[in-house]
């Protein structure tokens, strides 16, 4: 039920949406915040991290600001905190790779060039960031 929900939201949203006539064509500032209470690394990563198994989760939150054009480009700067949960491993026949209370803080930059829009309602482009991060980790 719950996937049919995000799955209506998703499809019949976008459709819904319409330019107002209050929105003006010059740059606007915003303000954005997410909060992913859990990730988890795919299986289909374990060639990168040259492992047989992959267990890796975490919880990841990120808050910026940015700036952009209604059909126009954007680019935002943003503060991102990301934890990896205590006993993350990635492991082989031979080895385990094993993290304990790992937390990633760091600044990402990132800036989307349009080329284009279909019907003034999707835009066509490119997304261009660079990242720069610390890690840190507990001490008990």
């Amino acid at each position: 039920m719950r996937r049919t929900c995000i799955l209506l939201a998703l499809v019949i949203g976008p459709l819904l949406t319409r330019p107002c006539a209050a929105q003006s064509s010059g740059s606007q500032w915003a303000a954005q915040a997410t909060l992913a209470p859990r990730w988890t690394v795919s299986d289909q990563f374990k060639t990168l991290f040259d492992a047989d198994d992959v267990d890796i989760t975490g919880t990841e939150f990120r808050i910026g600001l940015g700036r952009g054009r209604r059909l126009g480009g954007d680019w935002a700067i943003v503060y991102v905190r990301k934890r990896v949960n205590d006993d993350a491993r990635a492991s082989t026949e031979r080895f385990d790779r094993v993290a304990h209370d790992i937390t990633v803080s760091g600044v990402s930059i990132d800036k989307f060039a349009s080329f284009g829009t279909i019907k003034e309602r999707v835009q066509i482009g490119m997304v261009f960031g660079g990242r720069i991060a610390q890690t840190a980790q507990s001490t008990p």
